[in-house]
């Protein structure tokens, strides 16, 4: 199997690592140039650790190395790879114009007049970029769309973000192996249930997907007040 992790930050370094580690061909890649060095350096650092801590053979970890190669280009990093990992900075937009350049989907986002002072706890806020990367991961895996529209917004006291697509559509009651994964949509659920909110799924065959998640905005100020 061959590996792409996309980020060389402290989790996308690592990531590579075990990768290589584990004795997959990996390549690793960053927007930033200036990360390359930073990256590599503390992969050399940490397997020397596991060498001198006799977790690793030296024979190893000079096989790990080999095995990890770097990439300037995002399109060189996953031309031909089997799996591609996604641990770039926690942004949405940065994260929307990534997801558009691997999937080769037109992403647009839609954001409401003032959602952008709202303020969520960082759990809260994880949690809803991790449910959008998530509905935007089926969406490139399943939903065969050529358009997705992301939105925030602000409502009746709560934020809500919303994921849809144009793509195939399918029956959430009755969907077969292989379509949008139940794990998936249980795991976007949970999310949402650990900090308050609510999940909602609507989808038809032929006619797209709707993914949307709904925060409370007074978990704030119960935390502030």
């Amino acid at each position: 199997m061959r590996i792409a992790v996309v980020g060389a930050g402290t989790m996308g370094h690592g990531i590579a690592q075990v990768a290589a580690v584990a004795g997959y061909d990996t390549r690793l890649t960053d927007a930033n140039p200036s990360a390359k060095a930073v990256a590599l350096a503390k992969v050399r650092e940490n397997l020397d650790g596991a060498v001198k801590r006799s977790k690793l053979s030296r024979e190893d970890a000079d096989a790990a190395l080999h095995r990890l190669a770097w990439r300037d280009d995002l399109a060189a990093a996953v031309a031909g790879v089997d799996l591609v990992i996604e641990a770039i900075v926690e942004e949405l937009d940065a994260k929307r114009e990534l997801f558009g350049r691997l999937a080769d989907i037109k992403v647009r986002c839609r954001l409401q007049d003032g959602v952008t002072d709202v303020r969520l706890p960082v759990a809260a806020e994880i949690q809803v970029l991790r449910i959008i990367q998530e509905a935007l991961s089926n969406v490139r895996k399943h939903a065969r769309a050529t358009d997705v529209m992301v939105s925030l917004s602000s409502r009746n006291g709560h934020l809500r973000a919303v994921v849809a697509d144009n793509g195939c559509g399918f029956d959430p009651a009755n969907y077969e192996r292989g379509e949008w994964p139940q794990f998936g949509l249980q795991t976007m659920r949970e999310r949402a249930e650990a900090v308050g909110g609510r999940f909602h799924l609507r989808s038809l065959l032929g006619h797209g997907t709707r993914v949307s998640v709904a925060i409370p905005l007074a978990l704030e100020r119960k935390r502030t007040g």
